[in-house]
């Protein structure tokens, strides 16, 4: 995400030390700490997405659920990361599209992309170019958001078109990496 967009710090999305702290609490006060401001994201997210984003949350967990500490604590970082990209729709309402038109660039997908690679020797890399038909557009002003507690990850999936390859189905999740930090994944891009 910090690659993606240069105006994110560290801690607008990632765990931080007090965050991962968490990890060394007993499971009890995991769960009273984590759980409401879970449920408190997941209405704050809610409130803020426009037209187009179809988000149901999960029900709302209770301490007593049973929940496992850790699956809550990965939900959490996910939650968070996810927190902090609708709230950059405030000042980009592509976020989820440029994040997936980014993901595509890494795989040759997508926008002509350069990459240098560097020579082990540390002489001069070269760029080299990957050519295609341009950016993407979301189709039908819809992404479909499925956040459940069975899943500790968040998914996204939604239809985009490409000059060159046409129409595909993108499907992206946020799941957390099991440290640090939650990571932003491209599942899969199915072009018809």
């Amino acid at each position: 995400m910090k690659k993606f967009d240069g105006s994110a710090s560290d801690f607008d999305y990632n765990l931080t030390s007090d965050e991962k702290s968490f990890k060394t609490e007993e499971p009890e006060v995991l769960l009273s700490a984590l759980i409401p401001q879970i449920d408190d994201w997941r209405n704050s997210i809610k409130s803020k997405l426009g037209d187009g984003y179809t988000y149901s949350p999960a029900d709302a967990w209770s301490l007593n659920d049973g929940k496992n500490a850790n699956f809550v604590y990965q939900k959490y970082a996910s939650i968070k990361m996810f927190a902090y990209m609708v709230d950059k729709l405030k000042s980009d309402g592509g976020v989820f599209v440029d994040a997936a038109a980014f993901s595509l660039s890494l795989t040759g997908y997508n926008p002509t992309f350069f990459k240098v690679k560097g020579k082990s020797s540390g002489k001069a890399g070269s760029a080299e170019k990957y050519e295609a038909g341009g950016g993407i557009e979301l189709l039908d002003n819809s992404i479909k958001i499925t956040d459940t507690n069975t899943n500790a990850g968040i998914t996204f999936e939604f239809k985009v078109k490409n000059n060159d390859l046409g129409t595909g189905t993108m499907k992206m999740n946020i799941r957390f990496n099991g440290t640090t930090q939650a990571t932003l994944e491209m599942l899969s891009a199915k072009w018809s």
